[in-house]
């Protein structure tokens, strides 16, 4: 199971952000933004399909769950330091 970002950071992908970008209709900077925030469940398949089965939905479901739940404590944390 790869992670979608490792797997475009391989060398042989370099400039496959970009083309799938323009695949999924969204602009580079959102899948960058989704090394942070994990993909959108509406773009996995195909993200599944473009990576030929390098990137499982498996693994893109899991790392969008990581990201929630550490962007939750951060936002969380931070409500904390802020008297909130």
């Amino acid at each position: 199971m790869q992670n979608l970002h490792a797997w475009l950071d391989m060398p042989e992908n370099k400039g496959k952000a970009v083309q799938l970008a323009e695949l999924l209709g969204v602009d580079k900077s959102a899948v960058s933004l989704w090394r942070g925030n994990g993909v959108p469940m509406r773009h996995m398949q195909a993200i599944v399909k473009f990576t030929k089965g390098k990137v499982t939905l498996t693994g893109l479901v899991l790392h969008a769950a990581a990201c929630r739940e550490a962007n939750a404590k951060a936002r969380a944390a931070v409500a904390v330091g802020d008297g909130a």
